[in-house]
């Protein structure tokens, strides 16, 4: 991280996903999305490869860590978590909103739990992938299973139409088909 310098906008990941960097660092060809604890401390680094490759720091902790994309602390009106850190920087290009980057579908538990201890009372939307290319949709079931666990978890599903590329899965997927379709009518 201390070697790294803030993300390039032309990063070829960043382009391709139509995304801005949002505190994201590089080192050479690789983005560097930092993982937080609720102290703020950072504890293992994401890598993204231009081609979408994603990997950890070998032996780093995940679980219950996140990278926040605007203010989440304080006292937020509202909070989306979502997967990945395309799915967040789109929804908060979107909205403006704060968003939470949980990194994968086996970590969404412990973040909204983290999360929901420091901020009882801020409305959670859980930004679930839709995994509908899969045998098992792993991004819906996870979601549903917070949304049994934890009070007050709101449940956001991308749909895509029927014409849609069945590899579209998450709201970053889905708003960049929306931005090709309207710009072929």
């Amino acid at each position: 991280w201390a070697e790294s310098a803030p993300a390039h906008h032309a990063h070829s990941y960043l382009m391709r996903k139509q995304i801005q960097a949002h505190g994201a660092h590089q080192l050479h060809d690789k983005l560097l999305i930092p993982l937080y604890d609720s102290e703020g401390v950072m504890h293992n680094l994401q890598t993204i490869a231009p081609d979408g490759t994603k990997r950890f720091l070998l032996g780093g902790r995940k679980r219950g860590l996140f990278y926040p994309l605007g203010r989440t602390t304080g006292k937020p009106k509202h909070i989306y978590i979502a997967e990945g850190f395309a799915t967040a920087a789109s929804l908060y290009e979107a909205y403006g909103l704060p968003v939470l980057v949980a990194f994968d579908a086996g970590n969404l538990l412990s973040v909204t739990a983290a999360y929901r201890l420091r901020h009882p009372a801020t409305p959670i939307q859980l930004c679930a992938d839709n995994d509908r290319d899969s045998l098992v949709n792993t991004g819906l079931i996870k979601a549903k299973e917070v949304q049994s666990k934890i009070a007050g978890v709101d449940l956001l599903i991308p749909h895509f139409s029927a014409d849609a590329p069945v590899g579209l899965t998450d709201f970053n997927d889905l708003i960049i088909w929306t931005r090709s379709m309207e710009a072929t009518l």
